[in-house]
């Protein structure tokens, strides 16, 4: 091997230069937790709409937050497994926090993206699932949904600002950018479990039920989720009731014991002292604070 190719190899291995070149004209829409604080329940630091002009050129050395980014029209380049590749309208790039992250135009192209971020400040929060997930970008059939979702929490967010739709608009923005990490993480058999647990929260579900839906053994069941999903799946139940208990106390005005009920809890004790545990506050009390923050009045504890 000769010198030259050495130090091609390196500066390749090595990345581009750190740099952050946004272009005239671009636009943007965002909102964050502070605007909108069920975000935070997910651990979402900022949900944005980005329109890019040409002359578009970011690098980073370490990407600083977990992001989900979707291309819904144009196409640009991003870096990935150390080199330049194709990101247009239709692909998802996921990206963990600590690994290079770059996005350059191509040409006269235009990028319109919408971000998920999931911020390092909210990481208690966070799906273990991302602990697995490894720098890459996927293709998906139908954008749509996440950029009417989008769409809708942004138009909600900057015009009336109903608290109920603001949060139901962002827990189905959060739902849909969690998909595309999911769904490639997962063998099809732990997919569709994990789809039909949280369509059904209320039912007493137990490890052997859901070794019988995938087709293996509770032993392998376990092996499974911790393997791709970070975690053993009583805790992953665990996890998807108290998210959606997160929400029904911010959107909803329901007692807490209504809340234990419909999230598969026997009575409220048992849902607060898993919900201290995994919040570090009680139900009554996140449901003040946010409120608080919010400027609505009302415990229903």
């Amino acid at each position: 091997m000769t010198a030259r190719k050495a130090r091609r190899m390196r500066a390749r291995r090595a990345g581009p230069s750190q740099a952050f070149v946004i272009p005239k004209g671009s636009r943007f829409h965002g909102v964050g937790p502070d605007g909108i604080h069920i975000l935070s329940a997910f651990g979402v630091s900022g949900v944005a709409l980005f329109d890019f002009p040409s002359g578009l050129y970011t690098w980073f050395p370490k990407a600083f937050e977990r992001e989900v980014r979707i291309a819904i029209g144009g196409r640009a380049e991003t870096w990935l497994d150390d080199r330049w590749v194709e990101f247009r309208a239709g692909m998802v790039s996921v990206c963990p926090a600590g690994v290079p992250m770059g996005y350059r135009s191509v040409g006269n192209s235009r990028l319109t993206v919408i971000s998920v971020k999931y911020g390092a400040q909210m990481s208690a929060y966070h799906d273990p699932i991302w602990e697995t997930v490894e720098r890459r970008t996927v293709r998906t059939d139908n954008v749509t949904p996440l950029r009417v979702a989008a769409e809708q929490l942004f138009e909600e967010f900057f015009g009336r600002g109903d608290e109920v739709l603001l949060n139901q608009w962002a827990g189905l923005v959060n739902s849909i950018a969690m998909s595309y990490i999911r769904r490639p993480a997962m063998s099809p058999g732990l997919y569709d479990l994990w789809r039909q647990v949280q369509l059904d929260l209320v039912r007493f579900w137990t490890v052997e039920e859901m070794a019988g839906i995938v087709g293996c053994s509770t032993q392998h069941l376990r092996t499974l989720c911790k393997r791709q999903l970070g975690e053993l799946p009583s805790r992953r139940l665990t996890r998807l009731r108290l998210q959606t208990a997160a929400g029904l106390l911010v959107t909803e005005d329901l007692s807490l014991d209504r809340i234990a009920r419909r999230i598969g809890y026997d009575n409220t004790f048992a849902m607060s002292r898993a919900f201290s545990r995994f919040y570090g506050v009680s139900p009554g009390q996140y449901r003040s604070q946010q409120r608080k923050a919010s400027g609505k009045p009302g415990d229903h504890s």
